[in-house]
Formats: C-alpha cells, structure tokens, sequence
C-alpha cells in the first residue's frame, strides 16, 4: 500500500494491495485527514466505505489481476472519497433478488451516503462518496 500527496495540495491518493487487512489502515489514514463525523454518522459513513472497498479488492482477487484498488480522498469545500478498481464492472441499476444477497451492502450504502455515484464500466467501477456534511 502507498499513501502519496498529489496536485491540488487538497487530494491524496491511497493504493491498496488486494489485500482485505489493508482496509484498517486506509480508515485511519482516511479519518485523519477528513472533518470528525457525528456519532450517527460515522459508523454509518465508514461501514459503507468499508463496505465498498472490500467488493473492490474481493474482485480484483476474484480476477486474478495485480491491479491496487485506488481511494483518491479530496478535502475542503466539496470533500469527497472515490474508490476505483479494475474489475469486470456490474450494472449499478440492476434489480436485486431475495435470493440473490450480492449486491446488499451497495444498497445499503446508497441508503446512509447520500449522493453515493457509481459509474461502472467493462475496465472497472469508480464509486464516489460525498463526504457527510461537507457543503451542505
């Protein structure tokens, strides 16, 4: 994993090795440089980041590819976080089933992050989350 500073000075970007216990220290990389959250809001916040970026690294492992899962964390006015990985993409509008729980965790964290965007593609999926109370 690398964490670099990159132009504008208000932008880092975090590359995460497909590896799930490297999601811990993104969070806290993550909350050390984002505004405190509520305690309403955090947990829900960063479970649906958590969330997010272990269906990012779950693909990259499911496709065998080498590719770091990115997280470019943009501060200030209109902070926000945006998770890129390289994967197969999926339809983001897709109806889910009873019998069908893929796809859960999206829904739900569509739910508690307001304004959560996924652009999903057949080179990879970016999923961005608006930062809870920023710009508001």
């Amino acid at each position: 994993m690398t964490v670099s500073n990159a132009a504008p000075p208000s932008t880092v970007r975090i590359s995460l090795s497909n590896d799930l216990g490297t999601i811990a220290f993104a969070r806290m990389v993550i909350r050390s440089l984002m505004p405190s959250l509520d305690e309403s809001q955090e947990p829900l916040f960063y479970g649906a980041l958590t969330e997010i970026v272990t269906n990012a690294i779950v693909e990259h492992q499911r496709i065998q590819t080498e590719a770091d899962v990115e997280i470019t964390v943009v501060t200030g006015a209109e902070a926000l976080i945006k998770v890129t990985d390289s994967g197969t993409g999926f339809d983001p509008d897709a109806e889910r089933t009873s019998e069908d729980d893929s796809g859960l965790g999206l829904m739900i964290s569509r739910t508690v992050v307001p304004g959560l965007d996924i652009d999903s593609g057949p080179s990879g999926t970016t999923v961005t989350l608006p930062y809870p109370g920023v710009g508001e």
